[in-house]
């Protein structure tokens, strides 16, 4: 049997009754440009140029009035002087994730909205993995239920086959469907069913303890380590610790979880959540070790 992680369940029912799920979660772009204020100024810049690509679009509809034109205009510019101050404030830092950005506004732009799309389903995952958490029974009990579960049915298939003249089974039997004939119970069906049913939980008891897809904890380790990976496609810092350089990506996280739901998000000190990320990392690469 496999180490226990907490709750799990087969992959077969979570991609049945969890696929479609959604955690419907979305910040605006304010939101996204307070996170990335406390993070890198690579993303900041990013963020602002999407942000200053968005307010370009609304500027030249066709359909705005004089006045309303005159207000994203005004809003065009400060997110382009934002854009322009971003850049500058990276090209001066010595730090990895702040080299020079040459890029053109416009991929700056597209690199802003992939990351938002790309982080946002991270965050939405981790909502609809810890409500699932919460709500599935530790692993001991779903296949403790499984265990009696089969062993009733197949204490049911032998009963039904344990010797007895023909005759009087026949009769037995004939007597037990006709009083349960408002079920329409055939004992002969059923007790094909139940072996069935005896097969079939041993195999679910051991699947539940193969493909652990329910774990507690998973649901944050898996948003850490993604998150984290995400981070550094784009070449942001990714080290995680409360002080230095490497603060940066514990920071961000802190920033994010500002903008969670109560019940999925972690308010702690950056050294209570320093650790609980660097845990997250360490079991994500115990369990790829297993």
């Amino acid at each position: 049997m496999g180490k226990k992680h907490g709750p799990r369940q087969p992959k077969a029912l979570s991609s049945a009754v969890f696929r479609v799920e959604s955690g419907g979660w979305s910040v605006s772009a304010a939101d996204w440009a307070e996170i990335a204020t406390a993070c890198q100024p690579k993303l900041r810049a990013m963020l602002s140029a999407a942000h200053s690509e968005a307010e370009k679009a609304l500027e030249t509809a066709a359909d705005s009035a004089p006045m309303e034109r005159g207000k994203r205009a005004l809003a065009a510019k400060r997110a382009k002087a934002e854009y322009a101050s971003a850049v500058a404030q990276a090209a001066k830092s010595n730090r990895n994730d702040a080299s020079p950005l040459t890029g053109k506004i416009e991929s700056d732009a597209a690199a802003g909205r992939d990351f938002i799309e790309r982080a946002t389903k991270i965050v939405n995952d981790l909502i609809v993995e810890a409500r699932r958490e919460r709500t599935t029974p530790r692993a001991d009990s779903t296949t403790e239920w499984l265990e009696g579960l089969g062993k009733a049915a197949a204490t049911f298939h032998a009963a039904y086959h344990a010797p007895l003249s023909p005759a009087a089974k026949s009769m037995a039997r004939a007597d037990v469907e006709r009083l349960t004939r408002d079920a329409a119970i055939r004992l002969a069906d059923l007790a094909t069913a139940c072996l069935r049913v005896a097969q079939a939980t041993k195999k679910a008891a051991s699947e539940l303890e193969v493909e652990p897809e329910l774990e507690g904890g998973a649901a944050w380790r898996r948003f850490v380590v993604r998150l984290r990976s995400l981070c550094g496609a784009f070449g942001l810092r990714t080290g995680i610790s409360s002080t230095g350089d490497d603060a940066v990506f514990v920071m961000f996280v802190a920033a994010l979880m500002s903008k969670l739901p109560p019940e999925v998000a972690r308010s702690s000190s950056p050294e209570a959540l320093a650790k609980a990320m660097q845990r997250a990392v360490a079991d994500q690469r115990e369990i790829e070790r297993e």
